[in-house]
């Protein structure tokens, strides 16, 4: 009964750790920046991990950006928004940038598969 009890709340804490990872706010204040030194920062803020293509152009646009307290998913919509990337935010905290039509392709593919 001890053990049943122990990994019941081993096993919820880590359903609120999940949870609470994909809600966690960044402030970050940069003006006439790269997108590429925004994700730097965002890293530096949240703990999370950017893997994308170095030659991918559209993270060369130069943004200026003042969020204050702003869940992670929303800050990276927003800096996105007009660059033709996407991302796909993992729960190991990996965020995956890529161009938007490789995430349409994506989503093809899987209802294809179902």
């Amino acid at each position: 009964m001890k053990i049943a009890t122990v990994l019941l709340i081993v096993g919820m804490l880590n359903i609120y750790a999940k949870g609470y990872s994909q809600q966690e706010k960044i402030t970050v204040h940069r003006e006439n920046a790269s997108l590429k030194e925004i994700m730097v920062l965002i890293e530096n803020e949240s703990g999370y991990k950017f893997l994308y293509n170095d030659d991918y152009s559209g993270l060369e646009k130069i943004i200026s950006l003042n969020v204050t307290q702003k869940p992670v998913r929303e800050v990276l919509e927003q800096i996105l928004d007009g660059t033709g990337a996407g991302f796909k935010l993992l729960d190991n905290k990996l965020i995956v940038v890529v161009p938007e039509l490789y995430l349409s392709q994506q989503q093809v593919l899987k209802l294809a598969v179902k």
